[in-house]
């Protein structure tokens, strides 16, 4: 696990969850006790019920939400996906674009063990 198409469809379903706010199919795509790093130098999120958590309160930062993703490698239990996305700040009504990459590590059940994100922020009059 995995290959290049569960992959895919790992990330079809994340992007699903983003744009919808559903914490809980999010939470469907992450093992029991997995990490979750929205960036490299932050503590992780451990577990499921964390995940949601973390899930829930970005929901209420954030609304109309674009994401498309690509497949960069799969190699042995690891998949690294290049995104871009877009969204709007709730508190300041600004729109927002990033771009940035995944690295999951998956379990034998097709879940997340280990999800780390870098991103960078587009920066404005872009």
């Amino acid at each position: 696990m995995p290959t290049v198409d569960e992959f895919s469809h790992w990330l079809e379903g994340y992007r699903q969850a983003f744009v919808a706010f559903d914490a809980e199919a999010a939470t469907e795509l992450f093992s029991d006790d997995a990490t979750y790093q929205d960036s490299p130098y932050a503590d992780a999120v451990v577990g499921r019920a964390a995940i949601a958590a973390y899930w829930s309160m970005v929901a209420e930062l954030m609304t109309e939400v674009e994401f498309e993703w690509e497949v960069v490698a799969v190699s042995g239990d690891v998949g690294v996906a290049h995104l871009r996305d877009a969204l709007t700040r709730v508190s300041s009504g600004t729109r927002a674009r990033y771009d940035g990459i995944f690295v999951v590590r998956f379990d034998r059940d097709g879940r997340s063990v280990d999800f780390r994100e870098w991103w960078v922020q587009e920066p404005p009059g872009s």
